[in-house]
């Protein structure tokens, strides 16, 4: 080869299905999406016969009828926009999911407006690429649905039914019931003691959304899908951390005392959906950075916004917002702190040593 001329580059061809394989650190493979899906179901439902126990079977019903709704408008909205139908049974998940965020008093029509809310939300993202924008953006049906369940219908939301009552699993709408006056942690924040102790809340002896009844077992439900692969760590773990610290060093109560400071840190984690959100709407693959250090900030900034909301709208809109805010701000991230593509990046080659 002449010395003076200059070697032509040669980029080496990504195969076909390079930018497939990529995704995998972020989202699941399509062989093992049915399997995560099925670890999700088997996560929720210690969830849910607990709830029983204290509630009877209306947590079931509602969430039969979220999951059927998710799944009846996942198929209308397919048949409409003439999209392949293959079997899928994520959205009869998200329909449980969301079912867990409601309180078990709650009319039968709710998962049925939740359900509309999020195929709204899910086809408005199918959408969002044919708008140009610097980067992806990627939000959570159930956490906008439910966030326009708790703006929407406050007075169902908010109420949460004191437990060893059994609610008529098939009643429209349940018309007498015994509530609790306030939740835990609403009391914490208005700098009250609650009358529901630490213990009954980590036990499952306490009133609460029908997810929420037993911190314990939220965290061996988390457990479960991090040792079956089927969730994220870093995003949940930095958003519970950010949110137990912060409550530990800036308690409600005036002198409050190390002891007094810790219980209200632990009213902040396991209430008003706060570790239900980490578990489920955070540890999702798709809803993070794509890199740890970027997961870890989106994570603390989302604890940090959950915890300054607090005492000013609904304590059950703080960790959802923080999920959509997450949601927002994780692309965002991804540009600062420039990613590297799975497999790192090709080097061109030239004449030498394509040669070789």
């Amino acid at each position: 080869m002449n010395t003076d001329q200059k070697p032509r580059l040669h980029l080496t061809r990504r195969p076909k299905e390079f930018k497939e394989r990529s995704l995998y650190p972020i989202l699941p493979p399509p062989e093992r999406a049915l399997s995560i899906h099925i670890d999700l179901l088997i996560a929720a439902l210690p969830l849910y016969l607990l709830s029983v126990y204290h509630y009877g079977f209306r947590p079931i019903t509602l969430a039969l009828i979220s999951a059927v709704m998710m799944m009846g408008l996942d198929i209308a909205v397919k048949t409409v926009l003439k999209k392949e139908a293959r079997f899928d049974i994520s959205p009869a998940v998200s329909g449980v999911i969301v079912a867990l965020f409601f309180p078990a008093s709650s009319p039968l029509w709710l998962p049925i407006m939740t359900s509309v809310f999020a195929t709204a939300v899910k086809v408005g993202l199918s959408y969002l690429p044919r708008i140009k924008l610097p980067f992806e953006l990627s939000f959570s049906p159930i956490a906008v649905s439910l966030i326009l369940s708790h703006l929407l219908f406050p007075g169902i939301m908010n109420v949460i039914p004191e437990v060893g009552q059994k609610l008529d699993p098939f009643a429209f709408s349940l018309e007498s019931f015994k509530v609790i006056s306030s939740s835990p942690l609403d009391k914490v924040i208005s700098g009250f003691l609650p009358d529901t102790t630490t213990f009954e809340t980590f036990f499952g002896l306490s009133s609460a959304r029908i997810g929420e009844i037993s911190g314990l077992l939220l965290i061996v439900v988390f457990l479960y899908l991090l040792s079956r692969h089927a969730a994220k760590f870093i995003l949940p773990l930095t958003f519970i951390l950010t949110v137990g610290v912060f409550a530990y060093l800036n308690p409600s109560l005036e002198a409050a005392s190390d002891f007094i400071a810790f219980d209200g840190a632990i009213y902040n984690i396991f209430g008003s959906n706060t570790f239900l959100c980490a578990v489920f709407l955070m540890s999702r693959p798709e809803g993070s950075a794509k890199t740890p250090l970027g997961t870890a900030i989106c994570g603390v900034i989302g604890g940090l916004t959950a915890m300054l909301l607090r005492g000013h709208v609904s304590v059950g809109l703080t960790a959802l917002t923080a999920v959509l805010l997450i949601d927002i701000i994780a692309p965002v991230v991804d540009i600062f702190l420039k990613p590297m593509p799975f497999g790192g990046n090709l080097a061109p080659q030239t004449e030498d040593n394509k040669s070789e």
